[in-house]
Order: C-alpha cells, then sequence, then structure tokens
C-alpha cells in the first residue's frame, strides 16, 4: 500500500495541536494580544481559544482560518511548530510544503476562498 504524504508526515495529530498551542501563544505574546482581545477580533468564543491555548481543543478549519487571517498567515503555518523546519529525511514534505505555499499564495482572493471552500467539503466528507 502507499504512503501519503500525510501518512509519511513526522508530525501526528497530538504534534499538530501543540505546534497550534505554541504558535497561537507565540503570535499572542508577539503582538502583545489578550485572548479575549483576539477572540472578540476575529469572532471566535474565548472558550475556544483558551482551549486552543491548553491544546484541548479540536478546531475547525474555519477558526483556524481566522486566526491565520488576523495574523495574516497561512492556516497551515498555524499546525507547524514555530521553529519547525521539514525533516531533511522527509524528501516529499521538504519539497511540497514550499511548493503549496508558493502555490496557493499565487492565487487571487477568490481562487484562496474557493480552494478554501474544497478543503471545507473534503473535511466534511462532501
Amino acid at each position: 500500500m502507499a504512503r501519503s504524504f500525510w501518512d509519511s508526515s513526522h508530525m501526528r495529530l497530538g504534534d499538530s495541536n501543540k505546534a497550534l498551542t505554541a504558535r497561537l501563544n507565540q503570535l499572542l505574546e508577539g503582538e502583545a494580544l489578550s485572548r479575549m482581545a483576539l477572540s472578540k477580533r476575529i469572532g471566535v468564543a474565548d472558550g475556544t481559544l483558551g482551549r486552543i491555548r491548553y491544546g484541548t481543543a479540536n478546531p475547525t478549519i474555519d477558526v483556524i482560518d481566522k486566526i491565520a487571517r488576523y495574523f495574516r498567515i497561512s492556516p497551515w503555518e498555524l499546525l507547524r511548530p514555530p521553529d519547525a523546519t521539514p525533516a531533511a529525511s522527509d524528501d516529499t514534505a521538504g519539497k511540497m510544503i514550499p511548493g503549496l505555499q508558493q502555490a496557493i499564495t499565487a492565487l487571487n482572493p477568490d481562487q484562496q476562498q474557493a480552494l478554501l471552500a474544497m478543503i471545507r467539503a473534503l473535511e466534511n466528507g462532501k
């Protein structure tokens, strides 16, 4: 059976939650922004952000997208540890992630929204 990109990744779901927690904490501290202030600015419940900050949440793509938009970063960057670089032994990930980022940033805003809608549909099994 062939391994997918996700199977070959060194990060597991728990690692993604830890990365999201670390990145959100880093971003909030970097802007001297409180969780409550972010909550009000992006329209996400403070409790949801609290669970993300403490690593107990399983946020939707919509929540991740709102956080990423506020900090002007790509949503996938929230799921990557703050100081992480792709593992040298993982050639596929090392080559794929920068290419995906470049391809996504080359899209116009309408195309990016269409791509996000497709990802959401995949997440929901549609």
